[in-house]
């Protein structure tokens, strides 16, 4: 990172030593270095390169490199067998904080630095002081996950809180433009890697703290320490910090340091939620009226959280006027333009989860449907209780992929269901956007669609490529069904998970009981008759492309595409159940010894007039034929009237699970198929 001057190598050990480092030189040889560098790929002529010991890799490591591109000092954390002067500290990084501030001339000095730490909400009050600052005619700096902006100029970043040496060449960029407030998130990362060491900061706030980036920190203490560490460093320089209260964590820390505070119950101070619609939400803060275009009650404290933050920092009062003007953060319960209710969040913890589908349920009329993931190389023990949070508020789940990054993707999904039963409201398509086509195309219009985990993110990570995907793209082109039997694709992983088995990993588009008609990438059901049995048509089956078959325990073949189960008709109703809980509808069902299909069709002939509605087809009102109808389906559907027969005992008790009627009617009892049920009673 260049400087406009240079600067004497005696100079830097001096500064280094008064600031109370122990240093140690090797080959000492004075030199004006121009650059100070922590990746030796951006080193150049009279650079001084900092040798940290990374996570992943050791600056040392390429020492050697830097120096061939023109190093002439190296900063190193143990002296290297190399004939170039070393500079030997205890801490790497801690040195490059120092360096950054003696090369950059110490630029967080020059404004008011506001840093927001927490899991959740950094980014939307980081974004909102923003707001709130130049509605008030300041001009104004923010550093986060969304990048950094000065006044209304935006640039990109690789890290919620830049590295120290990038952190302070965009603060002197902002002094230059002679910004009066920075307000900047503060990742736990950026804390234990020491990227904020040095900054002089004038205000600290914390959000919250819950479950995330155990993988880094190992468990909730050590996390909370780390950002607990920030806002001592705040208070250790004589400056106010503000924490919430509400949280577990945050109230621990108030009631052991001089924080002020702020709660939704009796603190410095305190918020009175009054309204929250589907337009905007009403709020008291301290007694005096505010309303926002922002909806839900985790944006409510954003947003006072903001004002206060404001009010300290600008010593001025916030006008009800200006924060009714405050825009949403893009990704953020933004609303999706669509027809149906769709909204793209950036929650991916727990807690993020469910503030946003609390917030929803409150304006739910219809079914909530939560489209999420979890990330790869991250927290692993987060994942079932993703799909907790997101099960406790949603009436139906599809899981499916968010970054994998390094990781299976499909094994990422096994975590998140580790701990689900097979009954539960879900559904696995790993496909991103097929499961966003699908969640929306499944919604009626009273219904809502959350679709979690990535928010303002235009890419997907895998495998070390960032590959172009907006989740808010993807929901608003248009949705057309899928030219195959099923309307909603099946993958292997929701059949691994119902069957108990290890399978091939792919979609199914189709299910079939007709050896004769398969079509590829569908599943067969062996069933058996009086006068045939599927199992004998097995090989035929497999022939076909991408096609799996469902056989009895005992069918003598090992092959992976075989999923064997005590009765094949059996798991052909278990499946139809579980596909049939995929659709809000009304289910009507009908029995009796006669008068079931003219009932059927006399309803059906009233209810298709006033909304799509679908009928049992033929006879298909057995263990075989119900499931047929169901896996025909539409999500267009309001209403499906389902005919239930019987010859056997049990038999109605078993379509009825399957079925699960909201209504039944039974027409009549007469002397019909007593073959096997011997008597009118019977």
């Amino acid at each position: 990172m260049p400087n406009n001057s240079s600067i004497n190598s005696n100079e830097i050990i001096k500064f280094l030593k008064k600031s109370g480092l122990e240093v140690e030189t090797s080959n000492f040889c004075e030199k004006m270095i121009s650059n100070i560098e922590t990746d030796s790929r951006k080193v150049t002529t009279n650079s001084l390169f900092i040798c940290i010991p990374g996570l992943v890799t050791d600056g040392h490591n390429f020492a050697e490199d830097a120096i061939a591109n023109g190093a002439a000092v190296l900063v190193v954390e143990r002296f290297l067998p190399l004939s170039i002067f070393q500079i030997k500290v205890q801490n790497a990084r801690i040195a490059a904080a120092w360096l950054a501030q003696l090369f950059y001339h110490d630029p967080s000095a020059n404004f008011k630095l506001i840093g927001i730490t927490g899991t959740n909400g950094k980014t939307t009050v980081t974004d909102i002081i923003f707001q709130l600052l130049r509605n008030k005619g300041a001009r104004v700096g923010k550093i986060g996950t969304l990048g950094y902006s000065i006044n209304e100029k935006n640039f990109k970043t690789n890290h919620t809180t830049p590295d120290i040496l990038e952190l302070n060449q965009i603060l002197k960029k902002m002094v230059c433009e002679k910004v009066e407030y920075v307000v900047m998130e503060v990742s736990s990362h950026a804390i234990a890697l020491h990227r904020t060491f040095g900054l002089k900061f004038d205000l600290a706030l914390l959000t919250n703290i819950s479950q995330d980036h155990l993988d880094f920190h190992g468990n909730m203490q050590n996390y909370a320490e780390t950002k607990f560490r920030f806002l001592k460093q705040v208070l250790n320089q004589n400056q106010p910090v503000l924490v919430n209260i509400d949280d577990e964590f945050g109230n621990k820390f108030a009631q052991k340091y001089p924080a002020r505070t702020i709660s939704f119950g009796k603190a410095d101070y305190s918020i009175n939620l009054q309204q929250i619609s589907s337009q905007h939400s009403k709020f008291k803060l301290n007694n005096i009226d505010f309303t926002t275009q922002l909806i839900g009650k985790h944006n409510v404290f954003n947003l006072a959280a903001a004002i206060i933050a404001v009010e300290i920092i600008s010593n001025k009062k916030v006008e009800t006027a200006e924060v009714y003007v405050v825009k949403p953060v893009p990704g953020r319960l933004q609303k999706v333009n669509t027809a149906k209710n769709v909204f793209v969040d950036y929650a991916h913890t727990p807690a993020a989860l469910e503030n946003v589908l609390s917030t929803l349920k409150q304006l739910q009329t219809g079914r909530i449907i939560t489209v999420f993931g979890a990330g790869g190389n991250r927290d692993v023990s987060k994942r079932p209780l993703m799909y907790k949070a997101a099960n406790k508020f949603s009436d139906f789940c599809l899981i499916t992929n968010d970054n994998p990054r390094w990781e299976d993707p499909e094994q990422i999904i096994q975590d998140i269901i580790s701990e689900t039963a097979p009954e539960d409201n879900f559904w696995i398509l790993p496909d991103r956007k097929k499961a966003i086509k699908t969640a929306i195309a499944l919604a009626k219009p009273q219904d809502i669609v959350l679709i979690a985990g990535k928010g303002h993110e235009n890419y997907q990570e895998i495998k070390g490529k960032k590959l172009y995907f907006s989740d808010v793209e993807i929901a608003e082109q248009n949705i057309k069904s899928p030219s195959t039997s099923l309307l909603i694709p099946i993958h292997t992983l929701f059949l691994q998970k119902l069957f108990h088995c290890k399978l091939p990993s792919q979609y199914l588009n189709a299910i079939s009981t007709d050896s004769r008609k398969i079509e590829p990438n569908s599943l067969f059901i062996a069933l058996e008759g009086e006068n045939y049995d599927g199992h004998d048509y097995i090989e035929n089956v497999l022939s076909v492309p991408n096609c799996l078959a469902v056989v009895k325990k005992d069918f003598p073949s090992n092959d992976i595409r075989l999923i064997k189960v005590k009765s094949p008709l059996a798991a052909m109703g278990k499946l139809a159940k579980k596909y049939l809980a995929l659709f809000n509808l009304t289910k009507i069902a009908l029995t009796g010894s006669v008068g079931k299909t003219t009932c059927k069709e006399f309803i059906y002939n009233i209810l298709s007039e006033s909304a799509p509605t679908q009928k049992t087809c033929a006879n298909e009102n057995n263990q075989i034929g119900l499931p047929r109808t169901i896996f025909r389906m539409k999500p267009e559907t309001q209403y499906a009237i389902l005919e239930l027969g019987t010859n056997h005992f049990g038999e109605i008790e078993y379509l009825t699970q399957i079925a699960q009627p909201d209504i039944g009617i039974i027409t009549k009892i007469g002397a019909t198929h007593l073959e096997f049920l011997k008597s009118i009673e019977g």
